[in-house]
């Protein structure tokens, strides 16, 4: 097999994001820790917030790398006796939505040891009586998206208000790192130019925008909901923002290709709204061999929406014959 060279043929690498045109499609807070290639633990565990993202390429549209990951550290951790424990103040936390001002605290304790809970992973991030330091890694990056223009009040902790920013990503080296004299100094991530606000995107209308705008109204036939207000477990006035039959059935042809090239085998529930993104542009289907056409830009937030929607997902997953056990997606052989 012959090596191209340009953008289309080349990869960017797996580790991290580097530098480039990016769209975030996942964001957890997380306690994570670092391995060695041998497997072997490399420094202690860190609670942190894991950014997802896509490469995209020069006309913002998704390339064929596999979403790479950056943790961003929240700080916080306590010390002891001049030494770092692997405890911290600052946890994982798990909000029921964007007002949920109270997230619970994923570790269940103020106490609890990091190295018990590796992967433990939410959607908000929980402090008990504490505030994050400017010089976090988290912090410097919120802090470059609130310079080029994101609404602050938005940068609030609650995870899913970062998912699907368009930005230009470059690296940045933080004052305590390069005030060091020994080791290697670490850079981190942080946006330099914003193409797409997510905010923007999801004011469109859709699931996406249900929170905070009202979705536009399809001029196609729906169904009436019976008397008593349900329509597929959900209340008639939740009903009235679904997305229209259009953008439900261009989401469920996309989550058939991404079941038939994963058959047999395993996926996280947070890699599906990444993989999800890669099929946006025309390709050719692995499920009926067709060249399919680009989804239309003005539907991405929909169907972003309808993959963070839990509830939404569980059905789709239900009549694609898929199982979702302990946020982990086993697909169906063949």
């Amino acid at each position: 097999m012959r090596a191209g060279m340009n953008q289309a043929s080349t990869t960017a690498g797996s580790l991290g994001f580097g530098e480039g045109n990016g769209e975030i499609v996942a964001v957890k807070s997380r306690v994570h820790q670092f391995h060695k290639a041998s497997g072997e633990a490399a420094g202690n565990p860190f609670v942190c917030i894991a950014v997802e993202i896509q490469r995209l390429d020069s006309k913002l549209a998704p390339t064929s790398d596999d979403p790479a990951t950056e943790y961003l550290n929240l700080g916080g951790v306590i010390w002891e006796d001049g030494a770092a424990t692997d405890r911290c103040r600052v946890h994982p936390g798990k909000a029921s939505g964007p007002d949920d001002e109270e997230p619970e605290d994923v570790l269940d304790g103020a106490d609890e040891d990091l190295s018990d809970h590796v992967g433990a992973e939410g959607n908000a991030i929980w402090v008990d009586d504490y505030k994050l330091f400017r010089n976090s890694e988290a912090v410097i990056f919120c802090e470059r998206l609130e310079s080029l223009g994101f609404k602050p009040e938005l940068l609030n902790g609650y995870l899913d208000h970062l998912v699907g920013l368009k930005a230009h990503f470059g690296r940045h080296m933080p004052a305590k790192e390069a005030a060091k004299t020994e080791g290697r100094k670490r850079d981190q991530i942080v946006p330099d130019k914003i193409f797409e606000f997510p905010y923007e995107r999801k004011a469109g209308g859709g699931k996406a925008a249900a929170s905070g705008a009202a979705s536009k109204t399809s001029t196609k036939t729906q169904t009436a909901p019976p008397s008593n207000g349900k329509v597929s477990g959900k209340t008639q006035a939740a009903a009235e923002t679904e997305p229209d039959t259009d953008t439900v059935a261009t989401t469920m042809r996309l989550l058939g290709e991404i079941g038939a090239k994963n058959a047999g085998n395993s996926l996280p529930v947070e890699k599906i709204a990444a993989r999800i993104v890669m099929l946006f542009p025309a390709h050719m289907s692995v499920v009926d061999k067709s060249k399919t056409e680009a989804v239309p830009k003005p539907m991405h937030g929909a169907i972003q929406g309808l993959i963070r929607d839990a509830e939404w997902l569980g059905e789709a997953a239900d009549n694609l014959g898929w199982t979702i056990s302990d946020g982990v997606v086993a697909f169906p052989t063949a």
